[in-house]
């Protein structure tokens, strides 16, 4: 028996790669990106309608109380300062310095409690954000399988 000398094959076999099924596949992922972008554009404007809409109410809810406020205040301010002049001996004066100082700290309380509600809303449209996130998602997968497909093939 002769033995035989086996030689050990030296470079790789080139990988064969499908130009139609990569294009299908690429064509596959432009279109899931495209679609992506149009639902997220029609979801920002849904969520920017709907907050600009909650925010003009609320802005002209204020703006109507403040008015209806504003005609009853100057009058309970005028017997205040009367009522409490009378009672500090005809100082109107110090009357009308009370009364304004208590209408400042009450009304620069009342204000910043507002401010603070206003700057808690969150008008960042967080369905949009959301969405895109689980859209991503999805395409980076598309990306994964494609890449792994061809990596099979070139190991093929």
């Amino acid at each position: 028996m002769q033995s035989e000398k086996i030689e050990p094959q030296i470079g790789f076999k080139e990988p064969q790669i499908d130009i139609k099924e990569m294009g299908a596949a690429v064509r596959e992922v432009t279109s899931s990106m495209t679609d992506v972008v149009r639902s997220e554009v029609q979801l920002a404007k849904a969520e920017l309608k709907d907050s600009a809409g909650k925010l003009a109410g609320r802005a002209m809810q204020v703006g109507i109380f403040g008015a209806i406020a504003a005609l009853g205040v100057l009058p309970f301010m005028a017997f205040l300062v009367v009522g409490l002049g009378k009672i500090l001996e005809e100082n109107y004066w110090l009357s009308s310095l009370i009364v304004a100082v208590v209408f400042l700290i009450v009304g620069g309380g009342l204000a910043a409690r507002a401010y603070m509600k206003l700057k808690d809303v969150d008008y960042a449209i967080p369905e949009t954000r959301g969405s895109l996130g689980e859209e991503k998602e999805v395409v980076r997968q598309k990306v994964h399988q494609i890449s792994d497909a061809t990596n099979r093939r070139r190991s093929a």
